[in-house]
């Protein structure tokens, strides 16, 4: 088999202690590691056609068999953050967003060094209107100081559609309108950005990027964050 016939090579062929320790197990159990392998793999895929079927149930709205099936992936193998996401998920979907945040909360609590789960997290949380508590979450990865000017630097517009939001659900019109002008401000500065670049364009030739600029320009506020933002602030 591959994998045994890989490791059994002279340990000088090996570039690290892992290797070398592998080495000596293969070489007393024999191909009884390639077996072990093979069950590892299969293990993995079943796990991951087992999340497919249920994000499948769950894009069909049958949320209380996506429920049970996800619990009881996360029972047989609760170390995996990824089933704890799409529960998160399945939940808002299911209209319990108190729960869905607390889920989210857990997942990021199981890797704090990971941005995408910490912006998951805020997400869920700003879902439920618990705005105080997903700017310090979100404030987990920013630059000390001011960290919700640092948030507004950083152009981050789905976190302030996401408060815009929330704050509108709860009445807070003054707060809302504020997140989502302020996501029209990112795209004002974008459009008097870009003419710093039409002399540099023209005296780099570089034409087709700058053709590419003019086009982009050209059907910016159709990007769903702008007409998002509007809508909110119309409201």
């Amino acid at each position: 088999m591959v994998f045994a016939t890989v490791l059994k090579r002279s340990p000088r062929q090996h570039s690290c202690g892992f290797c070398s320790y592998w080495h000596r197990l293969v070489c007393k159990f024999g191909d009884y590691f390639d077996i072990a392998f093979l069950v590892i793999l299969f293990h993995q895929n079943i796990l991951m056609v087992t999340v497919f079927c249920i994000q499948h149930y769950d894009r069909r709205g049958q949320c209380d068999i996506a429920l049970s099936k996800i619990d009881e992936a996360i029972k047989h193998t609760p170390t995996v953050i990824d089933l704890y996401s799409v529960k998160s998920r399945i939940l808002k979907h299911a209209g319990d967003a108190v729960a869905s945040a607390a889920l989210a909360d857990e997942a990021r609590c199981m890797d704090l060094a990971d941005r995408y789960i910490n912006s998951d997290c805020v997400k869920r949380m700003l879902q439920a209107d618990q705005v105080a508590l997903a700017e310090k979450t979100a404030v987990l990865f920013t630059k000390d100081g001011d960290q919700h000017n640092n948030l507004h630097d950083m152009q981050c517009m789905w976190y302030e559609l996401a408060s815009g939001e929330s704050y509108f659900r709860q009445g807070d019109l003054g707060r809302a309108l504020k997140n989502f002008l302020a996501v029209e401000k990112h795209y004002a500065d974008i459009t008097e950005d870009q003419f710093d670049f039409h002399s540099y364009c023209l005296r780099k030739m570089t034409l087709r990027a700058y053709v590419d600029m003019l086009r982009f320009q050209d059907r910016l506020h159709s990007e769903p964050y702008f007409q998002k933002a509007a809508i909110g602030a119309i409201r």
